[in-house]
């Protein structure tokens, strides 16, 4: 029953009168990408974009570091098993 609903949905919006609009405007604006020359005239990130690239790769060192932890600690006192109920504790 599950499974049924996404493909009803689904199908019933694949088949609604609005597709071919949608379609043309996609179509349209596919076109309207294609007139520019890719990398040549896009210019770089902005320095706010590679501040969040570096947070993002810190966040996911600090965030290994203690589920690493976490394990080394669990399996220390016997019970490895436990370690993803302890992390889940955590928060």
């Amino acid at each position: 029953m599950a499974a049924v609903l996404p493909v009803t949905c689904g199908t019933a919006l694949a088949l609604h009168s609005s597709a071919g609009v949608a379609e043309a405007r996609g179509r349209a604006r596919r076109e309207a990408r294609t007139t520019r020359t890719g990398a040549a005239q896009r210019g770089r990130l902005p320095r706010s974009a590679y501040a969040l690239r570096v947070t993002m790769v810190l966040q996911g060192a600090v965030f290994g570091a203690s589920r690493a932890g976490v394990t080394a600690l669990t399996e220390k006192h016997g019970a490895p098993a436990q370690a993803g109920l302890v992390y889940a504790a955590r928060g």
